[in-house]
């Protein structure tokens, strides 16, 4: 469906990269403009693989979904034989402002549909998706004509006020399709295509601080990790949850301290997969209070305790499970249409009704996304990897960095700040002798409060008018978590160590004073390494643990 209209081939740019630079700026425009192109058929029907170059077709050169999307360089095979390497990145800054693109022929395809096609697994056996995946099933009910009404009634079946449930999900989600008023037929085609969860939990691991880590089978047999990090209040005692769920399996960015960055990416989770995270989280709060790991100190344990819901987990969990954060396996910003899906069904009040200000979504720096994350969810907060203070030392730690300079960051990160009127929480890896010397901690202080300097500026042009939906109260400056280093087999390569706890409060409390930056070390980040589900130490289960397996 896509064919370029473009002005004479130049120099040794290929038509891969050429056809690339259409894609993006098609998805960056929609992006824009809020307005995608309808899809006319079910992106399953269309191959990626018969979308032809109108330059170069005689010679079979045709776009991939890893062409389109993969964040490594691939090898341009057509006009420059092999030569030239390109990302999409590349492409699209070096390319976008020069080319003119027009849609030719049928225009199907919308850019959420591409995205989602690029980010699903593909083989021959059907797999039905998760109802749970808000945008899947809306789409699917008006494919075939079905008032929305039936879907309200299946999400409040799915999400009462009531205690947890000891069945099955297969099981639950039979009874919820028994219990709700639904026709036959629509009966009959959700039974066919969804489930309530695909996901396997093959292994739990309790650490001593009360969380719990948990090592999910996928339905293609890849495993991810997903981690419960479990809070207590200092005066109430009260008892919170914070799940931390995984966006892809593995991850290109090969940060050098993390067990994730070691594996490589294997693939983009979906939408569904990320969602059915929650899920589990749900009902691993429901199980942990029941066992008795940690209690709730607010009377929430005695509301609904014991009682049977047909639909699905109880308001206990529900209210137990208060906050998101994308700190799992992945760069969720490298899989940005199923993470804006995922945010879309954690947030609503039908579903899991999380307030998007307990929505973190962690990044090491995909700058274009970060701006585009400003537009698109500003009620949610963004949290920065940055790890080192200093270009070179940067792309030494984090190999991706090389793609996304301090610098396009520095601006991203004032551009998301002109939007939403507030800074982002900055994530700093402190590895001994590594990045936390003096002039480690002049560039960091100077960095941040330049930061700082910005978002003051955007405040004031601003006047307390379209903060994302907070209201000047509720919107926060920069904030610095210094997290000791977790060993990892990664990081013991590269002979990164932990530092004392004496040097790494010295550097945040000279931060503060002499930097006026915001800082707290988060030596929290480490509980839950027992389990290997501290900070960096997530790899699918091959990360060794201390932590006593619980029985399923």
């Amino acid at each position: 469906p896509f064919r370029a209209s473009v002005p004479a081939m130049q120099g040794s740019r290929s038509c891969w990269a050429l056809l690339m630079t259409a894609v993006l700026a098609l998805l960056s425009a929609s992006a824009g403009s809020g307005e995608a192109f309808q899809l006319q058929q079910p992106m399953k029907a269309m191959r990626l693989g018969r979308v032809e170059c109108s330059r170069c077709k005689i010679g079979g050169t045709r776009i991939t979904e890893e062409l389109m999307l993969s964040p490594r360089p691939i090898l341009c095979a057509t006009s420059s034989r092999g030569e030239k390497r390109v990302t999409a990145m590349q492409t699209i800054m070096g390319a976008a402002n020069e080319q003119r693109w027009e849609l030719n022929g049928h225009a199907a395809v919308s850019r959420d549909s591409l995205l989602q096609f690029s980010s699903t697994p593909h083989n021959n056996t059907a797999q039905k998706t998760s109802i749970l995946d808000l945008a899947a099933a809306e789409s699917f009910f008006q494919q075939h004509d079905q008032k929305e009404e039936h879907l309200r009634r299946i999400y409040s079946l799915l999400f009462p006020h009531a205690g947890p449930s000891q069945l099955s999900d297969e099981e639950r989600w039979k009874l919820v399709l028994e219990d709700a008023v639904l026709p036959a037929k629509l009966r009959a085609l959700l039974a066919e295509n969804f489930v309530l969860s695909s996901l396997k939990v093959l292994e739990r691991r309790q650490s001593e601080q009360g969380g719990r880590k948990l090592l999910v089978e996928l339905e293609d047999g890849m495993r991810i990790e997903t981690v419960l990090i479990r809070h207590v209040h200092s005066s109430s005692a009260s008892t919170r949850y914070t799940v931390c769920l995984s966006s892809q399996v593995g991850c290109a960015m090969g940060c050098g301290f993390c067990a994730t960055g070691a594996m490589g990416l294997r693939r983009n989770l979906t939408a569904s997969e990320i969602i059915q995270q929650a899920w589990l989280a749900r009902d691993e709060v429901s199980d942990m209070t029941l066992r008795g790991v940690g209690d709730s100190g607010d009377g929430v344990g005695d509301s609904g305790a014991g009682k049977e819901a047909k639909g699905g987990r109880g308001g206990q969990a529900r209210s137990l499970l208060r906050n998101v954060v994308f700190m799992g396996m992945g760069e969720p910003l490298d899989n940005y249409h199923q993470l804006l899906s995922t945010l879309r069904a954690l947030t609503h009040q039908r579903l899991f009704g999380i307030a998007g200000r307990h929505v973190t979504i962690s990044t090491v720096g995909v700058a274009p996304n970060i701006i585009r994350l400003a537009s698109d969810s500003p009620s949610t907060r963004l949290a920065l990897s940055l790890h080192a203070p200093s270009q070179e030392l940067r792309a030494s730690v984090i190999p991706a960095a090389a793609r996304y300079p301090l610098s396009s960051l520095a601006a991203a990160l004032d551009l998301y700040a002109l939007k939403v009127g507030e800074g982002a929480m900055l994530e700093y890896v402190v590895m001994e002798g590594v990045n936390d010397g003096e002039g480690e901690l002049q560039l960091l202080g100077e960095f941040i409060m330049a930061r700082q300097e910005a978002l003051a500026l955007a405040r004031a042009g601003n006047s307390g008018r379209d903060l994302g939906g907070r209201g000047r109260d509720q919107a926060r400056g920069y904030f610095l978590n210094l997290i000791p280093y977790n060993p990892t087999s990664a990081g013991e390569r590269r002979g990164y160590r932990t530092p004392t706890y004496s040097s790494v409060e010295d550097f945040s409390r000279r931060l503060r004073e002499q930097y006026q930056v915001k800082s707290l070390v988060r030596w929290s980040s480490q509980e839950g390494s027992d389990s290997g589900g501290g900070c960096g130490q997530l790899a699918g289960g091959a990360q060794a643990a201390a932590a006593p397996v619980v029985p399923g």
